[in-house]
């Protein structure tokens, strides 16, 4: 297997939360895209949420792209449910269903003690 490349785009709402006379700042995700490519640049997997863009599923979904090598063409149009996907999610599947070799032994604690 070759190389992968891994995007990632966030959209989010900064607020201010008042805590015991202490201004706090509060960071809200209102949309995703990430991606997982093959070498080639052609998208492999895909989950997208985007509620405010009204010509597409509101919902969080997932995309199959063209790099899974899969042959039915409704699934490259499909926007399959899911749930909410973190950023820890999609580097968890990174590094086991795609077999990426993390960069640190400890990766699994980090991602369990990361607050998304």
């Amino acid at each position: 297997m070759g190389r992968l490349a891994l995007t990632m785009y966030e959209w989010f709402q900064i607020g201010t939360v008042m805590t015991t006379g202490r201004n706090r700042f509060e960071v809200v995700i209102t949309g995703y895209t990430y991606a997982i490519r093959d070498e080639s640049e052609q998208e492999i997997i895909a989950w997208h949420w985007h509620p405010e863009r009204a010509h597409t599923a509101p919902h969080p979904h997932l995309h199959i792209g063209a790099g899974a090598l899969v042959r039915r063409e409704e699934l490259y149009r499909a926007h399959l449910p899911t749930g909410i996907v973190t950023v820890a999610d999609v580097v968890h599947s990174a590094n086991t269903d795609f077999h990426v070799e993390p960069r640190r032994d400890d990766w699994q604690t980090i991602l369990s003690a990361a607050d998304f």
